[in-house]
């Protein structure tokens, strides 16, 4: 079994699609998958949601309501890769 770090500070510290700790979450993802096939589908899954979103937000938008949108995105989905990680690892 891979073992990957996370704490529950980790989800907490997502403030938005810039924090490094999302970043982390994502990658932690992906570690589970190459050696999870079983689970795979749903990391990949949650990685290429993440992918989409920093994508999504390059260039920053302009427009606050947009950022706020695009932060709110960010903060569920590490919301739900942490509870994916945690119940995973």
């Amino acid at each position: 079994m891979v073992r990957v770090r996370i704490s529950g500070n980790e989800r907490q510290a997502v403030r938005g699609i810039n924090s490094g700790a999302l970043a982390l979450l994502a990658d932690d993802c992906m570690k589970l998958a190459e050696h999870h096939p079983e689970i795979a589908e749903e990391a990949m899954s949650l990685h290429t949601e993440w992918a989409a979103l920093v994508a999504k937000s390059t260039p920053a938008p302009i427009h606050l309501r947009e950022a706020d949108l695009i932060n709110a995105q960010a903060r569920a989905l590490a919301a739900r890769m942490f509870e994916f990680l945690k119940a995973n690892s």
